[in-house]
């Protein structure tokens, strides 16, 4: 539900991409498909329960999605470095944001980010944070890193936070009315009871 670790695995382009088909993804529970139709027909309050709940994850999915898209875009127009391919002075992005992020939520990373001289290059620098290379460049790329990192600190916490505490109420929601689901319905099924509502193979109301 929350996707910061998962989505900045990918590549800018790829975010795109899941940004604009996520819009049109549909979430489910995997019930078996004749349970929904007894759930829809026979239980309507609380399948319209879950409607509502599944349409809340995902549109703070889509949330999440277009603001790290949107921080993960301004931390590459203040860096202006590459991706980590063939190029002497790099950027990886994705664990700017990721580390910085856990760091607000979690406390880990343990300690700061710190400018050592690079192992490959000794003539060049990196920005390293609990040994994993974030930034190798020159000291003024570096410098940027750290002052990147600050900003995200201090300017975009509070959103970070509110992020995760949202994702927590619905994971709470969705795991609520799950168990509420299994034992109306699913358990009941499994026991032999005779369940409200009908699906194309009993043909009729069961009430």
């Amino acid at each position: 539900m929350f996707l910061l670790q998962w989505m900045f695995r990918r590549k800018k382009g790829e975010l795109e991409r899941i940004l604009l088909s996520i819009k049109e993804e549909a979430y489910s529970l995997n019930l078996n498909p004749l349970a929904v139709e007894h759930l829809k027909t026979g239980y309507p309050e609380i399948f319209n329960q879950l409607k509502g709940i599944l349409e809340e994850i995902r549109t703070h999915d889509q949330d999440v999605l277009e603001y790290f898209l949107s921080l993960c875009n301004k931390v590459r127009d203040a860096l202006n470095l590459p991706e980590p391919l063939y190029a002497e002075r790099f950027v990886y992005y994705s664990r700017v944001i990721i580390f910085t992020s856990e760091k607000i939520l979690t406390g880990y990373p343990e300690g700061e980010p710190i400018i050592e001289v690079s192992l490959s290059k000794p003539r060049r620098r990196e920005l390293k944070w609990n040994g994993a290379t974030l930034i190798r460049g020159d000291y003024e790329d570096c410098k940027r890193g750290l002052q990147v990192i600050m900003h995200i600190k201090m300017a975009e916490a509070g959103k970070i936070r509110e992020f995760h505490k949202k994702a927590e109420e619905l994971k709470s929601k969705i795991e609520k009315i799950s168990e509420e689901i299994r034992l109306r319905l699913v358990d009941y099924i499994k026991a032999g009871g005779i369940i409200k509502g009908k699906c194309k193979v009993c043909g009729k109301d069961a009430n």
